[in-house]
């Protein structure tokens, strides 16, 4: 396996998804902030309605099987970025569903520690403090493909623009 990651529907041939970077980012909407007369800077929205973009950036040899894929098409992403909460009074609700075998808690001196898992992506633990870590699974819509080719010097790049439905 060349890479944690993974997205339905997209095929990676050998030597297209070696050192894959993966930016997440919170999506960018100035609609939800606004400014008071005195200057004080309000959020107007919901706590919980986040939602992430990501740019996925890879150069290799060859390029992922994409191009059965229009723009706008909805897949669905096992992250290779991690996603880090706390663990209050040994537990957390999980802000996304994780990749299958990514989960794991740890104390505050990085430690692996015991949890169980309820319902509703919650992680419960005997400690009182520590973290849960997991590689998000995000259902995501494709905004963009790049592809870019250095002939001479036999490398290929391509870079994947998302945004969470």
């Amino acid at each position: 396996m060349e890479t944690l990651l993974r997205i339905k529907g997209v095929g990676f041939p050998t030597f297209s998804a070696r050192g894959c970077q993966q930016d997440l980012a919170l999506i960018h909407d100035p609609q939800l902030f606004r400014r008071t007369i005195n200057g004080e800077l309000l959020f107007l929205g919901d706590d919980g309605d986040d939602k992430y973009t990501s740019i996925i950036t890879c150069q290799d040899k060859d390029i992922p099987a994409v191009s059965h894929l229009p723009r706008g098409a909805v897949v669905e992403v096992q992250c290779i970025q991690y996603l880090t909460q706390p663990l209050e009074q040994g537990k957390t609700q999980c802000v996304r569903q994780w990749v299958e075998g990514s989960l794991t808690c740890y104390n505050v001196k990085g430690k692996k520690i015991d949890f169980k898992v309820g319902k509703n992506c919650l992680v419960q633990s005997s400690l009182q403090e520590g973290f849960v870590r997991f590689r998000p699974l995000l259902k995501m819509r494709i905004l963009n493909f790049r592809f870019k080719i250095d002939e001479w010097g036999a490398k290929v790049g391509w870079q994947l623009e998302l945004e969470e439905v």
